[in-house]
């Protein structure tokens, strides 16, 4: 269960890191902060080397997280 859950953030990160994005606040390289995506989402987490990481909260343009 654990692996899925990986493999799915993993794939989200990937699909999200095609569009455009912008870091709105903190450390978006290395550490945490808040990736404004040109679609609406929002994820808020940590990040390592620029790459989404770690523990997060992704908000999708409809509401969802």
């Amino acid at each position: 269960m654990r692996n899925s859950i990986v493999t799915l953030l993993v794939l989200l990160g990937a699909l999200i890191s095609l569009q455009a994005q912008q870091c709105i606040i903190g450390n978006c390289q290395n550490g945490e902060g808040t990736m404004l995506y040109a679609r609406g989402a929002k994820y808020v987490g940590q990040f390592k080397n620029g790459r989404i990481q770690g523990q997060c909260i992704l908000y999708f343009s409809n509401g969802n997280k």
